[in-house]
């Protein structure tokens, strides 16, 4: 333990936030696991757990215990495999998966925004959630809730530094890309080129994120104005897609299309790219194929899915961000 590290909880105090200022010293250890520190602030008199702030804290078991699980996740392994490595049970699996998730949230908020990326490509992959589509339909289920069934993972991808800027789980809905497109926007502070594949939902949800309206004039006479209101689209807006042919489920053609942008500012900027030569979405597919094969709830034939829509999160947020900074 680095006690240098660590500061006073206590917001009044005047070492609050403020690390290595010699305020603190351990006034005893406690724990059957294994040894935790409390410690007192020699300013204001606070006592605490050398855990406070961190994701351990409230964990009996030791903290090597606490690492191994959530490094199993990441393994493909079923929570049942898990408790027979471990010997920790399955609710309490549940519990740690939950609060680590919550731990990791704000951190990665904290850390992704204001990039500089040049190419994002956006992509979505198929999960489910308690039961897929078709069981859904049968049990006159569907529109009901929409935290079961079919779960589409939204990713966007910065294809030159292979980092998932955003990510989302949702139907595979216009309103869900909408709102989509919206937060990758949020995070980027730059103007990139954006490739996706055919789906319908993307052209509106960037029409709607990367437009003005302008209302036109009143006429002064009696009635609903007869012209709409003009959308001005960004002259920024860079957006290409590719459209892919299948027979039997097997991509037989791959042509390109280019939405929104200058035709030749596009190619140029292809052609200066350190990977990518062509319109494309080929690295936030294999970026999908990583997540396939690292967690077990998003295998497409299995029985470790996801029960609950809540922990389907959990683990997502735990995958996205050991794939990030790992």
């Amino acid at each position: 333990m680095n006690i240098e590290n660590i500061f006073s909880p206590n917001k009044k105090c005047k070492h609050f936030n403020k690390i290595n200022s010699g305020n603190l010293k351990v006034k005893q250890y406690q724990g059957k696991a294994q040894k935790i520190a409390l410690l007192q602030c020699l300013c204001c008199g606070m006592i605490f757990s050398e855990r406070r702030g961190t994701v351990y804290f409230g964990i009996k078991k030791p903290d090597y215990v606490f690492d191994h699980v959530i490094a199993l996740l990441m393994t493909r392994i079923s929570i049942k495999d898990i408790v027979r490595v471990t010997g920790v049970s399955e609710d309490t699996i549940g519990k740690w998966i939950k609060k680590a998730a919550i731990f990791l949230d704000p951190i990665w908020e904290k850390l992704l925004k204001n990039l500089q990326v040049t190419e994002c490509q956006i992509d979505e992959m198929w999960t489910f959630v308690y039961m897929k589509r078709r069981r859904v339909k049968e049990k006159w289920l569907e529109g009901l809730d929409d935290k079961i069934g079919d779960q589409w993972i939204f990713i966007a991808f910065d294809a030159i530094n292979k980092l998932v800027i955003h990510w989302k789980v949702g139907k595979r809905t216009l309103k869900i890309a909408k709102m989509f497109v919206k937060e990758v926007k949020s995070k980027i502070s730059i103007n990139p080129l954006y490739t996706t594949d055919e789906l319908p939902a993307y052209e509106e949800a960037f029409l709607s994120n990367f437009c003005e309206e302008s209302i036109t004039a009143k006429t002064g006479k009696r009635g609903r104005p007869r012209k709409k209101p003009l959308k001005k689209v960004d002259p920024k807006l860079k957006l290409a897609q590719t459209h892919k042919q299948r027979e039997n489920g097997k991509v037989i053609n791959v042509t390109e299309q280019i939405i929104f942008g200058n035709e030749k500012k596009i190619r140029n900027m292809l052609k200066e790219s350190p990977v990518s030569n062509c319109i494309n979405t080929s690295f936030v597919e294999r970026t999908n194929g990583t997540l396939r094969s690292k967690v077990s709830r998003a295998v497409r034939c299995c029985y470790s899915f996801s029960k609950k829509h809540e922990m389907h999160l959990a683990h997502l947020t735990i995958y996205f961000l050991y794939y990030n900074f790992r």
